[in-house]
């Protein structure tokens, strides 16, 4: 089991499809074929891009929530 909670909201939904339809998250495991849909590790360039498809900037990043 996993606890997990969200550090901060997105001001755009960002979809699976969005996700597969961006180069840089090619390798992305989300998108692999016959990874389901669940938690799954997300690298910190991974991050970073959904963040800013998300509409947030490296400057509203809440470090502090981070640790």
């Amino acid at each position: 089991m996993v606890d997990v909670k969200p550090i901060e909201r997105l001001e755009n939904i960002v979809t699976l499809q969005d996700v597969k339809e961006k180069p840089e998250l090619s390798s992305m495991a989300l998108i692999k074929r016959g990874q389901r849909l669940s938690i799954q590790r997300v690298t910190p360039d991974e991050y970073e891009i959904i963040r800013e498809m998300g509409g947030l900037s490296e400057s509203q990043i809440k470090k502090e929530n981070l640790d």
